[in-house]
């Protein structure tokens, strides 16, 4: 894959940054992929300004990113201000503001979910949050002319990126943070279910506030439960279970 990347950063010359999609997510140990899967050889790919897209989310996975050194010179690194978890969209969206990218349309990892010291995991969901947000502020400041999006899409953003944070401050006991975030979200976009029930939420008694984020929680470990165990039941056996 790793030569595939390179062979298409010649042929497309304005597509100074490349990378291609993830496989699937497991739980557990994963097996070591070939190195040039079958269908990465036809696979399509596809170079474009993916700036304005980026705003609406990170759509780069990191392991699977081959960048020109005189691109990644003129980005620079990761912002290391942005503390924890979350740092690789800013550095994606910051890339892409640079010109036009690729992307090969085939398999190239396995993703490990569920694992303890992941940077996706629940403790880290306020830092990613912030920095989320943080990232999406400076961007639809510094993007001026070049984003494409409608004031609605951008509106939607906004109100995500304030809910989002509004929540995992309500989930670290935050509250007079939470209902300052998530006002800014209903704000953006006053209609949005999700924001007014965080809201609700938020402005609930202690006792009863507690009982319902428990009932929550029992609900997100159930549906955890359930698809770990589909996972299970369609994932191939690994080498040692099948010797």
């Amino acid at each position: 894959m790793k030569h595939r990347k390179r062979t298409l950063l010649g042929v497309l010359p304005l597509a100074t940054f490349m990378w291609v999609a993830a496989l699937a997510f497991v739980w557990g140990d994963t097996e070591q992929l070939n190195a040039q899967p079958p269908q990465a050889a036809a696979a399509r790919c596809y170079q474009g300004d993916l700036f304005s897209s980026m705003l609406l989310g990170n759509l780069v996975h990191t392991s699977t990113v081959l960048i020109r050194r005189e691109r990644l010179r003129a980005v620079g690194g990761f912002d290391t201000g942005l503390k924890h978890s979350g740092e690789d969209y800013e550095f994606h969206l910051r890339t892409c503001s640079h010109g036009p990218v690729g992307f090969i349309d085939a398999p190239s990892l396995l993703y490990r979910v569920g694992a303890e010291d992941q940077l996706t995991a629940p403790r880290y969901a306020i830092h990613m949050a912030r920095n989320n947000l943080t990232t999406v502020l400076r961007w639809l400041e510094l993007g001026g002319g070049r984003i494409t999006l409608s004031q609605g899409q951008l509106r939607q953003r906004l109100a995500d990126s304030f809910r989002w944070v509004g929540q995992a401050e309500m989930e670290v006991g935050d509250r007079r943070a939470a209902r300052a975030y998530l006002l800014k979200s209903f704000r953006q976009v006053p209609r949005d279910s999700r924001t007014v029930k965080s809201l609700v939420l938020v402005f609930l008694p202690g006792a009863v506030r507690t009982g319902a984020r428990a009932a929550k929680r029992r609900y997100r470990e159930a549906m955890k439960s359930i698809r770990a165990a589909f996972l299970a039941s369609t994932t191939p056996p690994s080498r040692s279970q099948r010797a």
